[in-house]
C-alpha cells in the first residue's frame, strides 16, 4: 500500500511549486523586460533539477550541508521551501529595483526551486517502489496548481498569494512528521488557509505598496516628470498601473510596467481635444466615409477619442486586459467614461478570438501598438500573440465593409517591415497580383518631434485595403498627412516604395503566421541572441552541475538510463509547449488556455501513472510509441478541429480541448515513473534516482527553450513533430537496452 501521508505531501509540494513558479513569473514580468524574465524563470526551474543533484551528493558522499543529512531531507526541504518562498517574493516586491537587481533575483529565486527539487527527488528515492503513485500525486498537484493560481492571482495580491503557497507547503512539511502534535498543527494551518481566503483582500490593502516600482523598473524608469503610480490592479494576466506625471494633460496606463497608452482628459467637448487630430492614428478614421469601427487593444482610451473626433459613433472596443478597463472606470471623471459612452460597446476579450466569432463588418478595424510586454504564463512565449499574423489579417479583411480599411499604428521600422510583408502575402493569398497588393497598402511615418528618437521611421501607420487604392483616396490621404507634416513612405499614385514590386525571395522571412507568431522578433525567422544566451547558460549550468558525476552517468551500464531521462525531459516539453501555444488560438485567452491545457495534460498524466501502477504491466516503450503517433496525428488534425468548433461557446471548446489532450496526457504520465522503477531494481542504480531527477529537470528546461527556438525558425508544428520524434528515439533506446540487460518494468 502506498504511503498516503507522503502522497499527500508530494501533491501539496508540487501544487505549491507550480503556483510559486507562476507567481514569480507574474512578479518578474511587472519589473523586468521579457528577455530577463525568460532567463530568470528558465534558471529558476533548472534549480528543480539541481535539487536532485544536491540530494545525490548528500546521500552518496555522506555530506552534511546547511543542516541537511540523509535522515532529514524531506522535513528540512519542505519547511525551508515554505519559508523561502515568502521571503523571496517579499524581497523582490519590497526592494526598489536597481541596475544589478537581476542577479540578486536570479540567486534568491532559485532557492525555493532547489528545495522543492530536493523534496521531490528524495521522495522518489526513499519510496521508489511507489514511483507510479508518487508521479500521480506530483502531476495532479501541478495540474490543480495551474487552475488554483489563476484564481488566486485574479483575487489577491502577489503577497497574499505567496502566503497561500507557503501555508500549503507547510502542510506538506507537517504531514511528513509522525508526532501526534502535528495533527493540531495541521488543523491550525488549515484554519489559517481558510481565514486567509476570507480576509485576504484586507491583507492586500496593508501590503499594497509595490516598492520595486520606486526604482528604475522598465518604462517607469524612462518616464519624465516625476512619475508616480496613482492606481494599481493585479490579475493573472498583468499588473496595470495608472501613472501621473507633472504633465496634467494626460495620464499613462502601463501594463506590466510597459506597453504604455495614454488616458486623455475629456469632458464631452470634442473641441477641447481637437489637438488629437495631429495624431497619425486619426487619419484612417477621417479617410473616406466611416460610421462603424472596431478597436482592438484601445488601452487608455485615446483610440476611442480619435474615432469620435472623426464623427464616428458606432464603436466596438475589444481589450484583453480587464485591468485596463478597471483603470478607465476608476478615472471616469477624468476621461469622460470613454469606454461606456452611448454608441460604444466594450468587451474584455482577446482580439483575435473576438474577430474569429464576430459576424459584423466594419469601415475601419484599428490596432495601435498592441503589445502587452508581459511574459506569458510559462515565461516562454516572449509576449507574442496572434493578432499580427497572416491568418489574423485575413480575418480582419473578411470583416471589412466594401472599401473598408485595416489600420495599424506600429512601433518602428522592424514592425513595419513585418506587417507590410505579412499584408502583401495575405493579399496575394486572396487572389491579388503582387502589383495589385502593393497598390492596396499605404504607410506613413509620424512627425518625429522626439529628439531622443533617431530612427527615420517613427510610429508608422499602415493602412491595408482588400482592393487597390483609388487615385481619389490616395490624394485625400496625402492632404490629411500634409496637414501635420507626416511623411508618406508608400502611397499609390503619390509615392511608391519600389522595393515592394521586386520579387523578394526573402519575403517569407518576415511574414508572421499562426504557426510562428513572433511579430516582435526583429530578426525575422532567426533566433535572437538573447535566446541563444539563455539556452547556452542553462546547458552549461546543467553540465557543470553534473560534471562530477559524468563518468558514472555515462558508464556502459548507466548510459542507456541517462539517455532515457534526457529524452523524456526534452520530449515532454517539446510536446507540451507547442500544444499550449496552439490552443491559445482555439480557446482565445492565453491565461485560460494555459490553465486548461496544463491541467488536462498533467492531471491526465497523473491518472495514467496511477493506472500503470495498478496494472503493473504497461511498457514505457508502448506508451512512448503511442505518444509519437498521437502527436504526429494531432499536429495534422488540430487546424481542422479548431475550424469546426471555432464558433462554439467557450464551454464547448474546453470540453473539446480536454477530449483531444486526454489520451496524450494519459500516455505522457507513464515513462518517467516507470524509469524510476527500473532504477530501483539494483542498489547500484537506485542511488542514481536523485541524479536522474536532476537530468530530467535540466533537459526539461532545455526542451522548453528548444521548442521556442524551433518555432521561431520552422514553426510550432515542427516543434511538436520534433517532440514526437524524440519519443521515437526513446522507444529505440529503451528497446535496445532492455533486450541486452536484465532490467525490466515491473
Amino acid at each position: 500500500m502506498p504511503n498516503k501521508r507522503l502522497l499527500l505531501a508530494v501533491f501539496l509540494i508540487s501544487l505549491s511549486l507550480f503556483m510559486f513558479e507562476i507567481t514569480l513569473t507574474r512578479l518578474f514580468s511587472a519589473i523586468m523586460f521579457y528577455h530577463f524574465v525568460f532567463l530568470a524563470i528558465s534558471l529558476a526551474i533548472l534549480s528543480l533539477g539541481l535539487g536532485g543533484i544536491a540530494v545525490y551528493r548528500i546521500r552518496n558522499l555522506d555530506l552534511k550541508q546547511f543542516g541537511f543529512t540523509k535522515e532529514n531531507i524531506l522535513k528540512q526541504s519542505s519547511l525551508l521551501f515554505a519559508l523561502t518562498s515568502i521571503l523571496v517574493i517579499v524581497i523582490i516586491y519590497k526592494t526598489p529595483y536597481f541596475q544589478l537587481a537581476f542577479f540578486v533575483y536570479l540567486f534568491i529565486s532559485s532557492l525555493p526551486f532547489i528545495l522543492g527539487g530536493m523534496f521531490l527527488s528524495e521522495a522518489f528515492y526513499q519510496y521508489s517502489r511507489q514511483s507510479l503513485f508518487l508521479y500521480f500525486a506530483d502531476l495532479v498537484g501541478s495540474g490543480l496548481g495551474s487552475i488554483l493560481i489563476i484564481n488566486l492571482l485574479d483575487n489577491y495580491s502577489i503577497i497574499t498569494t505567496v502566503i497561500f503557497i507557503a501555508l500549503i507547503a507547510l502542510l506538506a512539511h507537517l504531514l511528513i512528521g509522525k508526532d501526534k502534535a502535528n495533527l493540531l498543527k495541521i488543523l491550525a494551518t488549515s484554519l489559517l488557509i481558510i481565514a486567509l481566503s476570507i480576509f485576504g483582500q484586507s491583507l492586500d490593502n496593508m501590503v499594497a505598496d509595490f516598492t520595486a516600482y520606486s526604482g528604475n523598473a522598465k518604462a517607469m524608469g524612462l518616464l519624465k516628470g516625476n512619475p508616480r503610480s496613482i492606481f494599481t490592479t493585479w490579475n493573472s494576466f498583468s499588473r496595470t498601473d495608472v501613472i501621473e506625471t507633472d504633465d496634467r494633460k494626460e495620464k499613462i496606463v502601463l501594463v506590466d510596467g510597459s506597453a504604455a497608452s495614454k488616458m486623455i482628459p475629456f469632458d464631452g467637448d470634442l473641441n477641447k481635444i481637437a489637438f488629437l487630430k495631429k495624431e497619425i492614428g486619426y487619419l484612417p478614421f477621417k479617410l473616406g466615409s466611416n460610421s462603424k469601427v472596431l478597436l482592438i487593444g484601445p488601452g487608455g482610451g485615446m483610440d476611442l477619442l480619435l474615432a469620435r473626433l472623426a464623427g464616428i459613433q458606432d464603436i466596438t472596443a475589444v481589450e484583453i486586459n480587464k485591468g485596463t478597463i478597471e483603470a478607465a472606470k476608476k478615472f471616469a471623471d477624468f476621461n469622460g467614461n470613454i469606454y461606456y459612452l452611448p454608441g460604444t460597446k466594450t468587451l474584455v476579450q482577446d482580439g483575435r478570438s473576438f474577430i474569429s466569432n464576430d459576424n459584423n463588418t466594419y469601415d475601419v478595424i484599428y490596432l495601435s501598438m498592441v503589445m502587452t510586454q508581459a511574459a506569458e504564463t510559462l515565461g516562454y512565449a516572449l509576449s507574442e500573440n496572434y493578432i499580427y499574423t497572416l491568418e489574423a489579417f485575413t480575418e480582419y479583411l473578411n470583416h471589412l465593409k466594401p472599401n473598408g480599411k485595416l489600420a495599424l499604428v506600429l512601433h518602428g521600422e522592424s514592425d513595419l517591415k513585418k506587417a507590410v510583408s505579412t499584408a502583401l502575402k495575405t493579399l496575394e493569398k486572396r487572389g491579388l497580383t503582387r502589383d495589385e497588393a502593393v497598390r492596396s497598402i499605404a504607410y506613413l511615418s509620424s512627425n518625429n518631434d522626439n529628439e531622443g528618437h533617431h530612427s527615420k521611421i517613427y510610429y508608422p501607420l499602415l493602412i491595408i485595403k482588400d482592393k487597390p487604392f483609388s487615385e481619389k483616396e490616395a490624394k485625400e490621404l496625402q492632404e490629411l498627412a500634409a496637414l501635420n507634416q507626416q511623411e508618406i513612405l508608400h502611397l499609390p499614385f503619390i509615392q511608391s516604395d519600389t522595393s515592394l514590386t521586386k520579387k523578394d525571395t526573402n519575403i517569407n522571412k518576415w511574414v508572421v503566421t499562426d504557426n510562428s507568431p513572433f511579430f516582435y522578433n526583429s530578426q525575422g525567422k532567426s533566433i535572437p541572441l538573447t535566446i541563444w544566451i539563455v539556452f547556452g547558460t542553462v546547458f552549461l549550468v546543467g553540465r557543470r552541475a553534473l560534471k562530477p558525476h559524468y563518468q558514472l552517468l555515462t558508464s556502459t551500464e548507466n548510459k542507456p538510463l541517462y539517455y532515457y531521462f534526457i529524452l523524456l525531459g526534452l520530449g515532454f516539453m517539446l510536446i507540451e509547449i507547442p500544444l499550449i501555444q496552439k490552443f491559445v488560438l482555439f480557446i482565445g485567452h492565453p491565461t485560460l488556455t494555459f490553465s486548461v491545457v496544463i491541467a488536462t495534460l498533467l492531471t491526465s498524466g497523473g491518472i495514467g501513472s496511477l493506472l500503470a501502477g495498478l496494472t503493473k504491466k504497461v511498457s514505457p516503450s508502448l506508451t512512448a510509441g503511442f505518444i509519437t503517433l498521437y502527436s504526429l496525428v494531432i499536429s495534422t488534425l488540430l487546424p481542422k478541429i479548431f475550424a469546426f468548433w471555432q464558433g462554439d461557446p467557450i464551454q464547448t471548446k474546453i470540453v473539446i480541448t480536454i477530449l483531444v489532450l486526454l489520451p496524450l496526457g494519459l500516455a505522457l504520465g507513464i515513462p518517467f515513473p516507470s524509469g524510476m522503477l527500473i532504477l530501483k531494481e539494483k542498489e547500484s542504480s537506485k542511488q542514481l534516482i536523485p541524479l536522474m531527477w536532476g537530468v530530467n529537470g535540466w533537459t526539461s528546461v532545455l526542451g522548453s527553450i528548444m521548442a521556442l527556438m524551433i518555432a521561431m525558425v520552422l514553426g510550432y508544428n515542427w516543434a511538436l513533430i520534433t517532440g514526437a520524434l524524440i519519443y521515437a528515439l526513446f522507444v529505440f533506446n529503451y528497446n535496445s537496452f532492455t533486450k541486452s540487460s536484465k532490467f525490466s518494468n515491473n
